[in-house]
């Protein structure tokens, strides 16, 4: 899989590769905040089995955690070309919040 940009996917890859029945039980809402070129707020909520991805444009009060890194540092954890715990300890990912 290779993606363009983080747009291409939220909007397309990851609402193929959801698996529904994993959600079932599930009561959670994570954000992701992109920053730079090609960013933008999604919000991806899971709510029984239900899994909706929604762009934003602005922060959601409903989010458990958030998720921040450059729209481009994203991009390349989603192709394969940054490992995201790489990302994570050089501080170009970063979760806040959590269950």
């Amino acid at each position: 899989m290779h993606v363009a940009d983080a747009a291409e996917f939220f909007g397309d890859v990851l609402p193929a590769k959801v698996d529904r029945q994993a959600a079932v039980g599930l009561n959670l809402v994570v954000e992701f905040v992109l920053a730079g070129d090609g960013g933008g707020i999604w919000l991806l909520d899971m709510r029984d089995g239900s899994v909706t991805i929604t762009a934003r444009t602005d922060p959601s009060p409903d989010a458990a955690a958030t998720v921040r890194a450059s729209a481009a540092d994203f991009t390349k954890i989603v192709n394969g070309e940054l490992s995201g715990a790489d990302a994570f300890i050089s501080q170009q990912l970063a979760v806040e919040g959590g269950p």
